[in-house]
């Protein structure tokens, strides 16, 4: 019944929903508040009912297309790219490849349908997860619930779709999410092939290339790193945000999710005693923005101690 309700509620919010929303309204008033204001023919109100259905059916054509569109071309530009730079056009074309690879299955299944193919590319609200290798980013997307609509339960154990050196494409039915190379995060070789990457996000998605960037850092190396490793891992990741800030030319949500927190001792102790629903819940904090900004430590510290309430 959940299930039912969540696709009901996603169809009503997509555009095709919402049009059909606004039509139905539209044919009720012309039908019924008509002959009150002169359209008494029954044949002129069916003529005008037939002429904005007529209309509703193209602007959602129209609108299709323009996103199958952008799919193609988001594609044909990182092929393009991978002509330009002989040395990378290896990694490039297997990236192209992975890329067809994911659209063939999502044709295949009810998101496909739905999106009809690369338009699922731009429909879908975009998620980029950075960090260091290991911090276990493809991990905490295979336990996050989400649902991954291919034909074969398999393909989520390939770690998504994507290039294996510089991004892995995870299509669910609620969002794309790009899971970039932890030297991305930490190594400051093949930058440009980052900037070029970040630049086609802009160039294709102008009013929102990304929704939102999840930053994972292992809790398990948080508390076993000494102080100088800290500062040096805080700083490259600081840049990498800012980077994308100036990059993209605008501001995201930032999500800090902290992994492998079940290797800490304690771990089962503290929440094996909590319900499924209650497990199942989120639990961390918001930040809008520093209450002290000379204290931020302070801050976050104050509300970590929060959830324990």
């Amino acid at each position: 019944m959940n299930m039912i309700l969540g696709l009901l509620k996603r169809y009503l919010l997509s555009r095709a929903g919402s049009t059909a929303i606004g039509l139905v309204i539209l044919i009720g008033l012309i039908w019924f508040a008509g002959p009150m204001v002169g359209l008494k023919s029954v044949i002129w109100r069916l003529a005008i009912i037939g002429a904005i259905v007529l209309i509703a059916v193209l602007y959602l054509l129209i609108g299709w297309w323009v996103a199958r569109s952008r799919g193609e071309k988001f594609r044909k530009e990182l092929e393009a790219q991978g002509e330009a730079d002989e040395s990378r056009q290896a990694e490039i074309q297997a990236l192209k490849e992975k890329m067809d690879e994911a659209v063939a299955s999502l044709k295949t299944s009810g998101l496909g349908v739905k999106h009809r193919g690369n338009a699922a590319l731009y429909a879908l609200p975009w998620y980029m997860i950075i960090g260091p290798s290991a911090a276990g980013k493809s991990t905490l997307l295979r336990n996050s619930g989400l649902h991954f609509p291919y034909s074969h339960a398999d393909d989520i154990d390939i770690r998504g779709f994507g290039g294996t050196r510089n991004c892995d494409w995870w299509f669910s039915d609620e969002a794309v999410i790009l899971d970039t190379a932890g030297r991305y995060t930490t190594e400051e070789n093949d930058r440009e092939e980052w900037q070029a990457f970040l630049g086609l996000l802009k160039k294709y998605r102008r009013r929102m290339p990304l929704n939102g960037v999840m930053v994972a850092i292992s809790l398990a190396d948080v508390l076993t790193a000494d102080e100088e490793s800290l500062e040096w891992h805080v700083k490259v990741i600081r840049d990498r945000i800012q980077e994308l800030i100036d990059q993209l030319g605008f501001m995201f949500p930032i999500y800090i999710v902290f992994t492998k927190s079940d290797l800490l001792n304690g771990f089962e102790a503290f929440f094996g005693e909590l319900t499924e629903n209650e497990r199942n819940q989120v639990w961390g904090m918001f930040l809008a923005e520093f209450e002290d900004e000379s204290d931020p430590a302070g801050t976050v510290a104050a509300r970590l101690e929060e959830l324990y309430v």
